[in-house]
């Protein structure tokens, strides 16, 4: 069993804003922001975990060419989690313009976040529609991560980073 700790820094600039949240929670818009910047994931070998990163703007204007990238995971020793593990995804919302009502489940109306839009194709390495993606003023966006843990890695602690830059950084 290793651990992963990856860490968000905030950009030098002060219009963007950046949380983390579990997979299972539902980032919808009006969401207040969070002021968690490390993540703890737990996994082994040949096993996929998950986790969030909103990215908020500040700015009095819309953000342009937001983009992320993830470092690799240095572990114990010389073990390292390479970046092409991780994948990076956009997350779009869906407008839901009827509630569902079933027992025990009352979903509302609204936005709600639903397809993951790859950064990059995995499979064959090809830019994809997931970034650089703009963010209007006052709004956030959130990007999915899956780390994919190799089968045969080390048990231990990895740390790395997903930086988080745009055009105004």
């Amino acid at each position: 069993l290793g651990t992963a700790l990856c860490s968000v820094a905030r950009p030098a600039f002060a219009a963007l804003d950046l949380w983390t949240v579990e997979p299972n929670t539902k980032v919808r818009p009006g969401t207040r922001p969070g002021t968690d910047r490390v993540i703890v994931l737990e996994a082994a070998g040949n096993e996929y975990e998950s986790y969030q990163i909103v990215v908020h703007s500040s700015s009095p204007t819309e953000l342009l060419d937001v983009n992320a990238t993830a470092t690799e995971l240095q572990g114990p020793g010389d073990s390292v989690i390479t970046a092409d593990h991780i994948s990076l995804f956009r997350e779009a919302f869906i407008y839901v313009p009827e509630g569902s009502h079933k027992p025990a489940q009352v979903w509302d109306t609204g936005y709600w976040p639903d397809a993951l839009i790859p950064f990059k194709d995995q499979f064959y390495g090809e830019q994809r529609n997931g970034a650089p993606f703009n963010i209007p003023a006052g709004e956030f966006r959130t990007i999915w991560i899956d780390v994919n843990v190799p089968s045969g890695t080390p048990p231990g602690t990895y740390r790395g980073a997903i930086i988080v830059s745009s055009q105004d950084s």
